[in-house]
C-alpha cells in the first residue's frame, strides 16, 4: 500500500508536467475534494472512519480517470487495473480478522478497478 501511494505521487508530479493538459473544473473540484479528505483522516482518530474517508478520497480521486477512460479508451491500459483487482481482491481471503475496517478499502479497490476495466473495454468496443 505504501509503495502504491508513494508510486501515485510520482506519477502525480509527472502527470504536471508532462501530462494531460485538459484540466477542468471537475478535475480541479475532486483534487480539493481529495487533499480535504486527506486532511479529514490524518485528523481523525476513529479506524473506521479513517477507512471511510480513505476509501471516499480514492473514489473522488478515480472520478478525473473514469472521464479520461470514457473519452479516450485507447490511451488506458487495462493491465495494471486487472491485476490491481486480482490482487485486492486475494488479499480479501488473507485477512485475519474481517470487519469494515479491514475490508472497506481493499474491496471498494476491487469494486472501482473492475468497473474501469469494463467501462474501457465497452468503450473500446463501441467506440
Amino acid at each position: 500500500m505504501g509503495a502504491s501511494g508513494g508510486l501515485n505521487f510520482i506519477i502525480f508530479g509527472i502527470a504536471l508536467f508532462k501530462g494531460e493538459k485538459e484540466i477542468t473544473l471537475t478535475d480541479k473540484a475532486c483534487l480539493l475534494a481529495a487533499f480535504l479528505g486527506i486532511a479529514v483522516w490524518a485528523i481523525t482518530t476513529d479506524p473506521l472512519w479513517s477507512v471511510v474517508m480513505l476509501t471516499v478520497v480514492d473514489m473522488v480521486g478515480f472520478i478525473p480517470t473514469f472521464r479520461k477512460a470514457y473519452k479516450r479508451p485507447a490511451e488506458e491500459s487495462v493491465t495494471i487495473f486487472i491485476l490491481s483487482s486480482i490482487s485486492y481482491f486475494m488479499s480479501l481471503f488473507a485477512l485475519q480478522t474481517i470487519n469494515p475496517v479491514t475490508f472497506l478499502y481493499p474491496a471498494s479497490l476491487v469494486v472501482t478497478d473492475t468497473i474501469f476495466v469494463l467501462l474501457v473495454l465497452y468503450r473500446r468496443r463501441s467506440g
